[in-house]
């Protein structure tokens, strides 16, 4: 939600699927490249996305979103 600048979570899923999916691909990178975090943490911290989508019913293309 940081990384979006959004404070709350009722404004993370009215985010439209297409600006989502370009959201959670741009801060997958970031994780890598900023944070340098490993590859066990950033599955972590897309895990808790995706239980956040999952959750309220929202579908989104994982599998291409784990490539990343």
């Amino acid at each position: 939600m940081n990384y979006c600048k959004i404070t709350n979570y009722d404004d993370m899923i009215a985010i439209s699927r297409q600006v989502l999916e370009r959201l959670i691909r741009d801060y997958i990178i970031y994780l890598r490249q900023e944070h340098r975090l490993s590859p066990a943490s950033r599955s972590l911290y897309f895990a808790a996305i995706i239980h956040l989508y999952e959750t309220n019913d929202i579908t989104i293309k994982w599998k291409k979103l784990k490539k990343f």
